[in-house]
């Protein structure tokens, strides 16, 4: 196994590889250049093959499966590459996987589960005129609301170029840069540089894939909203704390919607026409926040500490209690924040993640932190089927 150094965007990667050299071939046609390193390390990617197979990991970026064929290990190591690249975006700066797209003044964040179709509707959106800013990796900045990407090679899927219209089977064909039997790579200035301002989130749900399906646009329940951010959030250095604020602050300034959608064409009219914007015609305000102004939060490695300026109290509390209070303190919807919590917590058994709930939300009332009859509220909605 070697080590070399991939260059990627001004960020230096090392990385140990065992795999054939025609990778690096593939990654310099990304424009990625890769040299033999000498001196001692941690390697932030790992690349072993067997087989034909490539299996990629690293603190940065973990592969839960292996990937088979140059195409789609060049395409994960640029995920892994741009990972590592995520690492060191300011602590205001959300790091999502997504896409996003701005047209007519509007910036669209699109977020969808692997495979929902965000790189072919922003692909249809391009070819009509839209401005691609991210493929892949989502930059968001939460204090200034802009939105931006890493300059990842734009990657579509085969199925997809093959049904394309023959307008955009020119539109990828004057920007391919590589064909691989799953997958069409796509130069980088396929992408729009710098960012803009952030307007709306939507959410892709496939629609049946039938002749009378059009595409369809709902506003979306912060509810809804809110944890499918959280679910595909990639910064894992952001405390779940963070990120829980990060997001709180999205849904109170942007419109959000779901777009149920069976061909991404008709999807990407609908939006260019504008139309979403009747669906979603004015932000959706969450209800006044109970955080109290009185309360000074400082983060420590271990959780919290909190000073009460009302009573002269100060409490320390762990990373989960420091989580949960931030929750109860942004969302004063029981509803909203219970799906925050479990959208932290993916992995947690309900009924355990309830139970810490509701120590945690005694200790808050007793300490004067929280109102009890919140407490006694949320507990009653949290521990309900």
């Amino acid at each position: 196994m070697a080590r070399v150094h991939f260059d990627f965007e001004g960020c230096t990667v090392p990385a140990d590889i065992d795999c054939p050299p025609e990778l690096f071939v593939a990654l310099a046609s990304f424009g990625v250049p890769a040299e033999e390193a000498a001196e001692p390390g941690p390697a932030s990617i790992i690349v072993k093959s067997r087989a034909g197979k490539f299996h990629l990991s690293g603190p940065a970026y973990l592969s839960p499966f292996s990937v088979e064929g140059l195409d789609a290990v060049a395409g994960s190591i640029m995920a892994g590459l741009a990972a590592c690249k995520s690492l060191a975006v300011p602590p205001n700066m959300l790091c999502i996987h997504g896409a996003c797209a701005s047209m007519n003044g509007n910036s669209y964040l699109v977020l969808a589960p692997f495979g929902g179709g965000k790189s072919s509707l922003v692909a249809e959106l391009a070819a009509l005129g839209a401005d691609i800013l991210a493929d892949d990796v989502v930059l968001v900045d939460t204090q200034a609301l802009t939105i931006a990407g890493l300059r990842i090679p734009m990657r579509l899927r085969q199925g997809f170029v093959k049904s394309a219209g023959p307008a955009m089977r020119d539109w990828i064909d004057a920007r391919s840069i590589m064909r691989g039997k799953r997958y069409a790579y796509l130069t980088t200035e396929a992408l729009t540089a710098g960012a803009r301002p952030l307007t709306d989130i939507v959410l892709l749900n496939r629609a049946p894939d039938t002749a009378e399906a059009l595409p369809l646009l709902e506003p979306a329940s912060h509810g809804t909203l809110i944890p499918r951010i959280l679910w595909h959030n990639m910064s894992r250095h952001h405390a779940p704390s963070a990120i829980a604020g990060m997001a709180a602050r999205l849904a109170e300034s942007l419109r959000g919607s779901i777009l149920h959608f069976a061909d991404a064409g008709q999807a990407a009219r609908l939006l260019l026409r504008g139309e979403m914007s009747a669906a979603t015609a004015a932000p959706r305000s969450l209800h006044e926040s109970s955080q109290r102004d009185d309360l000074h939060i400082t983060r420590t490695d271990r959780g919290a500490i909190i000073a009460d300026d009302e009573t002269g109290r100060v409490f320390e509390i762990n990373e989960s209690a420091h989580v949960m209070l931030t929750v109860l303190q942004k969302f004063d919807d029981d509803e909203t924040a219970w799906d925050m919590l479990c959208a932290i917590y993916p992995d947690a058994p309900r009924r355990e993640l309830a139970k810490q709930l509701a120590l945690c939300l005694r200790q808050f009332a007793e300490a004067g932190l929280i109102d009890i009859s919140r407490a006694q509220s949320f507990r009653i909605n949290s521990e309900s089927p």
